[in-house]
């Protein structure tokens, strides 16, 4: 499940240099679990899936048309 990970520290994460206290969306677990290592997490959450809904509607017919 990814998460959202707090910085404790200046980190290059996904590519891209973060400073502390920056929040990185979407940290896979094995990512996650090296930012540990290395005592970069200062906090982190569960990221909430995002739903998209599709509404679909059905067209009725009205008898005799």
């Amino acid at each position: 499940m990814p998460y959202n990970v707090t910085l404790s520290r200046n980190a290059k994460v996904h590519g891209v240099h973060r400073k502390a206290g920056q929040v990185v969306e979407n940290v896979s677990d094995k990512l996650y679990e090296e930012l540990q290592e290395r005592d970069l997490v200062e906090n982190a959450e569960e990221a909430k899936a995002k739903r998209s809904t599709k509404q679909t509607g059905t067209v009725e017919e009205k008898a005799g048309e």
